[in-house]
């Protein structure tokens, strides 16, 4: 793969990574446009409008759960593989608790699922997750953020671990239970949070797609995938993760650097009075502090 093909400057990159939003809006504008240029039959419009308005809403679901991915993986490619992998092992921990021990259905839209295969998926993936976080922060390629985007799969990485990856010793206090410590990484916590959302929720998607192809009557999205019907087949939980994704991250795992990110952003949009006056204040603050401390 070249670098003139796909180089942090081609017009394929940019349009899926730098301009990712500007695309997604320039997108729905157009189907707005063509929608409106194409109400010309008398007698269809409402059939038209419904169609229409069940193509956005799905498409907005789509991509708005495509962005948070792509929004994660600045991150590091851990938070793109970590979801995913979390969703295989849960399936796969269904699966085989259901085939073993499925008794007492679960959901009507799926016959086959059951409640054992559904706790016993829970369960699995919960434990499973939690010690295959820790391998995965000690690999460098997964954990380092990613400055730009590309199409490069093998990159070389070289960068700070984030005290996130790091194993420490951690105290929890379990109340009448006592205390107890364990030598984790942060991140395993976090792993438990988001395989216990893959593990209760993320599979709604799989049943609300279900959903979907009942009403249609048909059994597959699509036949690209020779027995496994189309991409949404494969991904209908994962559409769910990515919403889920997109708001953990900018709310939980990085919600102190995101207000530091909003901070300075703000600070570049200002007047060069505003930036005079908000450097004044704030080496005020510092000497102040520098003063109280010497004290």
């Amino acid at each position: 793969m070249s670098d003139h093909t796909f180089g942090e400057d081609s017009i394929i990159n940019l349009l899926v990574f730098k301009y990712h939003y500007l695309v997604l809006f320039a997108t729905i504008v157009f189907a707005i446009i063509y929608l409106v240029n194409n109400l010309i039959e008398k007698g269809h419009f409402q059939y038209q409008i419904k169609s229409w308005v069940k193509s956005i809403v799905l498409g907005i679901l789509l991509l708005h759960s495509a962005s948070s991915f792509v929004y994660a993986v600045y991150f590091g490619h851990f938070w793109f593989a970590f979801p995913v992998v979390s969703v295989v092992l849960n399936d796969i921990g269904a699966y085989f608790f259901g085939v073993f021990f499925g008794k007492t259905p679960l959901i009507k839209l799926s016959p086959k699922k059951t409640v054992e295969g559904f706790i016993g998926g829970v369960f699995s993936s919960f434990m499973i997750c939690f010690i295959m976080s820790s391998y995965m922060s000690g690999i460098k390629h997964l954990v380092c953020p990613q400055q730009e985007l590309t199409f490069e799969i093998f990159q070389k990485m070289n960068c700070q671990i984030d005290p996130l990856y790091i194993h420490q010793d951690t105290s929890f206090d379990l109340g009448p239970f006592g205390k107890f410590s364990m030598n984790i990484a942060p991140i395993q916590l976090h792993s438990l949070s988001i395989s216990l959302f893959t593990s209760l929720i993320a599979p709604f998607g799989g049943f609300m797609a279900s959903g979907f192809k009942r009403a249609y009557k048909i059994k597959d999205f699509a036949d690209k995938i020779p027995g496994h019907g189309g991409i949404t087949d494969r991904f209908d939980c994962k559409i769910v993760v990515g919403w889920f994704l997109g708001f953990y991250l900018q709310y939980v795992v990085y919600k102190d650097q995101a207000n530091i990110e909003k901070a300075y952003s703000n600070y570049q949009i200002m007047e060069d009075q505003d930036k005079i006056q908000i450097t004044q204040l704030l080496q005020s603050m510092i000497l102040n502090s520098n003063q109280t401390n010497t004290f």
